[in-house]
């Protein structure tokens, strides 16, 4: 396509996903990337350790939900505030998903990047992977567009090292593979930021620091 003829080749694989990705996001009103916060918890103990974490939690009140996990923290609750804080069980997966995303987080490319290789592990990578060749594109063409996601990622979060084969879903939503009947790769690239407009609508990517 002559659009990508100075994007490297690559490249071009992200680019064209990038680009219907990010469309789709601008349709449903939403800024890409737009998942991030931060809030601070009195906490000497961690404070004095330089500990963080970076979760995801459901979208809901931030002030709110500060005030509830400083609340756990101070009665020796921190644990299970955060779990409240989070409003359901991230798996280990999106854990790590969580980590990528927030080291990312100032590159919407790399952030798109990461949101669909997430999204097409379980379907591509993990041991428990399943394919649905029924409903989508050949499987090659995907590959090919997750490679050139792969490539890019690489390039710019050199801590990247993928996700461990025995985990599942690595985002903390999944469209069902049966919904939909999508022909070619640009209707893929669209139904997955349709997947990613849930996200960025339901949670957000939390990093908790600590002060003394």
């Amino acid at each position: 396509m002559r659009l990508y003829d100075d994007v490297p080749e690559e490249l071009r694989g992200f680019a064209e996903a990038f680009t219907k990705w990010a469309i789709t996001l601008k349709e449903f009103g939403l800024v890409p990337g737009a998942i991030f916060e931060t809030c601070t918890i009195e906490d000497p103990v961690r404070a004095a350790r330089q500990e963080s974490i970076v979760t995801w939690r459901t979208n809901t009140d931030l002030v709110r939900a500060r005030h509830l996990l400083q609340t756990e923290t101070n009665e020796g609750r921190f644990s299970h505030g955060l779990s409240i804080m989070q409003g359901h069980q991230p798996s280990k997966g999106s854990m790590t998903t969580a980590g990528y995303l927030w080291e990312a987080q100032h590159d919407t490319e790399l952030v798109a990047a990461l949101l669909m290789v997430g999204s097409l592990f379980p379907r591509l990578d993990s041991s428990r992977k399943h394919y649905p060749k029924e409903n989508w594109p050949p499987m090659k063409l995907v590959r090919e567009s997750q490679d050139s996601m792969l490539h890019l990622i690489r390039d710019r979060l050199p801590e990247f090292e993928s996700w461990p084969r025995l985990c599942t879903d690595v985002l903390p939503v999944r469209t069902e593979d049966f919904w939909y009947r999508v022909d070619d790769t640009y209707s893929l690239w669209r139904l997955l930021a349709e997947e990613h407009a849930r996200l960025h609508c339901r949670f957000r990517v939390l990093k908790v620091e600590f002060t003394g």
